[in-house]
């Protein structure tokens, strides 16, 4: 547990946040997580400080954007490419 008025470590967010994502893929692939949720998964993800140029173009997709764009969007995001921004 960390002491009150201290910062997170970075890499441990870095670690939960790829665990989510991990989490959100195998979800969506279990039809767990409709494609019209993945553009706000994947702002929170960028939030957590991770992203590239894919997650960013998902993150940027409205909710009523077309199924097959968010799906196409989220599947060439691969998760062990979504690194932690600097």
């Amino acid at each position: 547990m960390s002491a009150a008025g201290t910062a997170p470590d970075p890499e441990s967010s870095k670690r939960s946040g790829l665990t989510s994502l991990g989490e959100v893929a195998c979800r969506y692939q279990a039809d767990e997580i409709r494609p019209e949720d993945l553009p706000m998964i994947a702002a929170e993800a960028l939030v957590a400080g991770l992203g590239t140029p894919t997650l960013c173009e998902l993150a940027g997709l409205p909710r009523n954007a077309d199924a097959r764009d968010i799906r196409e969007a989220f599947e060439q995001a691969p998760l062990r490419g979504w690194n932690r921004v600097a």
